[in-house]
């Protein structure tokens, strides 16, 4: 703050004295050698400070075209990530449909084959109580016909002593 104060006041008085020597200059009296240094500084001042508004004011437009130009980009990669979302959004849900609906096959199928090996294993299990039965029997039979076998043999035993 002290700094503004102070370089407003070193302008003015810079200012007023700028203005007396050009005053004196066309009054036509003579200016000193510091003078007129001071008038050279003063167009030289003025003249920086013409060129640096200038550049100032040439580089805040190419700024804001920059900032025009980068927003523009932004917008356009926006909408383009935008569009992509949107696709990659409609390919999941058709990924995700297709697989529900392979999962629902798959699992029809899972459940068909349950059905159809719990009808065989039922049919296994009928055909071995037949086969156990027949085991049974067969083995009823076969003692039956040990036994007979035996009697026969002790009977022709007997009959040779």
């Amino acid at each position: 703050m002290v700094e503004l104060i102070t370089k407003s006041v070193v302008d003015q008085i810079i200012a007023q004295y700028v203005k007396n020597i050009i005053e004196k200059a066309q009054a036509g009296k003579k200016l000193s050698d510091w003078e007129v240094g001071i008038l050279m500084m003063d167009n030289i001042r003025t003249h920086l400070e013409y060129k640096l508004e200038n550049n100032r004011k040439e580089l805040d437009t190419k700024i804001e075209l920059v900032r025009d130009e980068l927003n523009a980009k932004i917008e356009v990669t926006r909408k383009d990530l935008e569009a992509r979302i949107a696709g990659l959004d409609a390919k999941i849900e058709t990924t995700r449909k297709d697989l529900e609906a392979r999962i629902a096959s798959l699992d029809s199928k899972i459940e068909a084959i349950k059905n159809e090996l719990g009808a065989k294993i039922e049919g296994l299990d009928k055909r071995l109580s037949n086969v156990e039965r027949n085991l049974d029997g067969l083995r009823a039979s076969l003692d039956s016909l040990r036994d007979n076998v035996i009697n026969t043999l002790v009977e022709e035993l007997k009959k040779r002593l």
